[in-house]
């Protein structure tokens, strides 16, 4: 009865490539409301899972809680924002809820980010972790290649707009396009700074 959607690693590998096995993930990042934090904890404790900090989870400063099953070492994640308060974006003021998407894996529905806010979601985490893995950047190549037509461009922009990321997903597309050989989509190039994000793309 909890409403949850499963973020980054298997949502992206089935929104973009039709297969969760087509993307390696370390854990399984799971968001849901901050009111059903309590209760999703008492789920995840139910199966066998040990919360791995003794501290209770800060709302205020912190994003998300760790849990592992020590049968398997399977982690899991488990958010109640996409970024912690002090340094992010507010997606979830945004209504990413309203635009989820469902995905089915195994015959089972999943819900997860609409793709717009998949791709907005991908260049903020890179970024805040200074893009120090090629894997972000090709995920946000292959949506951009794979789902161009799909993509709605302009309510993407305003999404970015209202949370003050527009620079952040710009820089992302840039550096997909500078790696790995693509267009950068003519909707893009119409708001970029082009001369400056450049620079950037280049030192990063």
């Amino acid at each position: 009865g909890i409403e949850v959607a499963v973020l980054k690693g298997p949502a992206v590998a089935l929104i973009v490539y039709g297969r969760v096995a087509q993307r390696d993930f370390t854990d399984l990042d799971l968001l849901v409301h901050p009111d059903d934090l309590e209760r999703a904890q008492l789920v995840l404790e139910s199966l066998r899972y040990r919360q791995l900090s003794r501290n209770a989870p800060n709302l205020s400063s912190e994003k998300d809680v760790q849990f592992v099953r020590e049968s398997d070492d399977t982690l899991v994640e488990l958010h109640w924002a996409l970024n912690p308060p002090d340094a992010r974006f507010p997606l979830e003021a945004s209504g990413i809820w309203e635009r989820m998407e469902t995905v089915r894996v195994f015959d089972q529905p999943i819900r997860t980010l609409g793709l717009e806010d998949t791709l907005i979601a991908l260049c903020i985490h890179a970024s805040k972790h200074r893009w120090i893995s090629l894997k972000w950047t090709f995920d946000i190549a292959a949506i951009v290649s794979r789902k161009s037509d799909l993509l709605d461009w302009d309510a993407l922009l305003q999404s970015c707009a209202a949370v003050g990321c527009t620079r952040t997903l710009l820089f992302g597309v840039q550096l997909a396009s500078l790696l790995f050989g693509l267009k950068t989509p003519e909707r893009l190039t119409e708001v970029a700074d082009s001369a400056s994000l450049c620079r950037l793309v280049e030192v990063v």
